[in-house]
């Protein structure tokens, strides 16, 4: 049987732990400042330790590499755009008494996504570099993976509201969505003025192909 952790070490783990918990939210931050500065995810590790003021060793304490970096800074912004639209749901529909208009839970959908040129520009290096290098292409499965696990119980929330029911899985209906997202981000690079309306289209589109009508 090994010795009992002394007092000293026990209080040394969790200190460690939030030590490296911060260290790891100031490069994610570092990251997201010269991404929302330059427009580009052209930033190296060097740039990123000396904005967020560590060395090149702490950064390879907590990322592999750029690409995971990055992953990570969308994650982010990814939970904070799904936590607003559940904050959007539960305040206009499933808070509402009775049944919503489904243009109202489109709307409630639409008004929280991203179409920002510069979150388009982003997205597309992250694919790009998933083509040709497979450990990112895994880490860009991961963060798509943890963003369908939440936008299905969302969708599905709106679809409900709407007095519809779903007649495909969540899942599938969730992954419609990004499928509708991406390519109206896509369009949004050719035709600025109009990204949100063919947004607002396909994901309506995605709701009304994906659900039926509850009968009387």
């Amino acid at each position: 049987m090994g010795s009992p952790a002394r007092p000293g070490q026990t209080r040394a783990a969790p200190l460690a732990s939030r030590r490296r918990a911060t260290t790891r939210a100031q490069l994610i931050h570092a990251a997201g400042e010269l991404f929302d500065e330059t427009g580009t995810t052209g930033a190296g590790v060097a740039d990123v330790c000396s904005r967020a003021g560590y060395t090149r060793g702490a950064f390879y304490s907590n990322f592999s590499s750029m690409d995971e970096l990055y992953l990570a800074l969308c994650s982010q912004r990814a939970e904070a755009f799904l936590d607003q639209l559940e904050d959007e749901l539960a305040d206009h529909v499933t808070s509402a008494p009775g049944q919503v208009d489904l243009d109202r839970a489109v709307d409630d959908v639409v008004a929280v996504l991203a179409l920002e040129p510069t979150w388009v520009a982003a997205r597309s290096v992250l694919v790009a570099q998933a083509v040709a290098r497979p450990a990112a292409a895994q880490l860009l499965r991961e963060h798509h993976q943890a963003v369908l696990e939440r936008l299905g119980p969302l969708a599905r929330t709106s679809v409900q509201a709407a007095g519809r029911e779903l007649a495909v899985p969540e899942d599938q209906l969730a992954r419609d969505m990004l499928v509708a997202y991406d390519g109206a981000m896509l369009h949004g690079v050719l035709y600025p003025d109009q990204a949100r309306s063919v947004l607002r289209n396909a994901v309506k589109a995605s709701l009304l192909s994906s659900s039926r009508e509850v009968g009387p």
